[in-house]
């Protein structure tokens, strides 16, 4: 009996000895979290913060740890400290050198406070807009917006639309927008922090004089697919013969050959003329050229711009397998009315557009003269080959 009442007695006294020392232990870190109160007294004038943090842990039972590329170390600071807490030195200095200071177990460590900047990067917004033409309000299909600041960007659509998502929010952002035959742009944009920031950016056109120049097609890739999105200013440029024509001017690109001098017909990788897709504004067009194939059934004065698949599309154009060629229309002016009249060798044509509510209309026409230029190469004989045709676009 006096033996259990003695093991009883000995751990109990363990219990009682090991609560004492985890007391003590715990007792003695909360006291280490906690600045002392003891004044200080120092004065120094130009010295540099690493000297000033090494006069402290002289007068203190503190120690500072610290990574040096992160704190000025290397910055004067002039103090005068008479009967001060080592709190109330911590505190001026974190409000001189923007740091923050943590104590634990009589060891500080020194950290750079994060700036402002910073914790605003971390939000983001989001850039939209469209580009169009500065006279006529007409949308601008693949031009190119370019942020310098971000390294980043995005080109239009056939529509004129772009967006830039993820960008640094609360911040002013510089953006640099172009394309061709018109000249640049630069607008300063305020992003929002998770919000969509909307503008409209009208470009002039311009006349450019250069030198020789060396031309070089520039391909796209998107999801694999090959695309050549070309505006209507390159398409002139790009003409020969007596009158612009996108089914000629697409016959320069690398990949397509032309069925010869007369027709407008071409081929794509050596595939057949009838395995070439025409669409106008994504609708099929069956039979895109006029007169036997010397000219394209689509007005040149109604085409903003194309886009030309070759070597790969996408199965929702259907079975042709040379190539596909997407004619995007113009939306005609939206700011002023306007009428225009040409005449050539082969057609005489007319343009009229101009503003509607909420929008915008254009009306273009031709009608060939070809029968009496080729009476001239059939002994006066007739040539049923004559045609016209009207487009007709309203946008609202």
């Amino acid at each position: 009996m006096g033996i259990f009442k003695t093991a009883v007695f000995n751990s109990f006294g363990r219990i009682v000895f090991l609560s004492l020392i985890i007391c003590s232990l715990l007792a003695f870190s909360a006291k280490g979290q906690n600045l002392p109160e003891q004044k200080i007294n120092f004065n120094v004038s130009d010295m540099p913060l690493s000297e000033v943090l090494h006069i402290i842990e002289q007068k203190t039972s503190f120690t500072f740890s610290y990574i040096n590329k992160e704190l000025p170390l290397d910055d004067k600071v002039t103090l005068d400290v008479k009967d001060e807490t080592l709190q109330q030195v911590l505190e001026i200095l974190s409000k001189k050198f923007g740091l923050t200071f943590s104590n634990i177990n009589n060891i500080i460590t020194v950290k750079k406070k994060e700036s402002a900047d910073k914790n605003k990067l971390r939000t983001f917004g989001t850039l939209r807009g469209i580009i169009r033409d500065s006279a006529t309000a007409e949308v601008l299909p693949y031009a190119n917006v370019y942020i310098p600041n971000l390294n980043t960007g995005a080109s239009s659509d056939s529509r004129g639309f772009f967006i830039i998502p993820s960008l640094p929010a609360n911040k002013e952002l510089t953006v640099i927008v172009s394309y061709v035959g018109y000249t640049p742009k630069i607008v300063n944009v305020y992003i929002h922090e998770n919000k969509i920031t909307e503008i409209t950016i009208y470009l002039s056109k311009t006349t450019i004089e250069l030198g020789n120049v060396t031309v070089l097609g520039k391909r796209v890739n998107e999801a694999g697919l090959t695309a050549e999105k070309i505006p209507i200013r390159e398409i002139e440029n790009m003409s020969f013969g007596v009158e612009t024509d996108v089914m000629r001017s697409i016959q320069l690109l690398p990949g397509v050959q032309s069925a010869g001098d007369v027709s407008a017909r071409y081929y794509v990788r050596g595939g057949a003329s009838n395995e070439n897709l025409v669409l106008l504004n994504d609708v099929p067009i069956y039979n895109p050229f006029h007169a036997l194939g010397i000219l394209s059934a689509i007005d040149p004065d109604i085409i903003n711009g194309i886009e030309f698949y070759k070597g790969g599309f996408d199965a929702k154009y259907g079975g042709r397998l040379s190539s596909v060629l997407n004619i995007i229309t113009k939306d005609g002016n939206k700011n002023n009315f306007g009428a225009t009249a040409a005449l050539s060798e082969l057609t005489a044509k007319s343009v009229l557009e101009g503003p509607i509510p909420d929008g915008s209309f254009i009306i273009t026409g031709r009608k060939s003269f070809s029968n009496e230029i080729l009476k001239k190469f059939t002994n006066g004989k007739r040539v049923t080959i004559d045609f016209y045709d009207a487009s007709l676009k309203v946008n609202y």
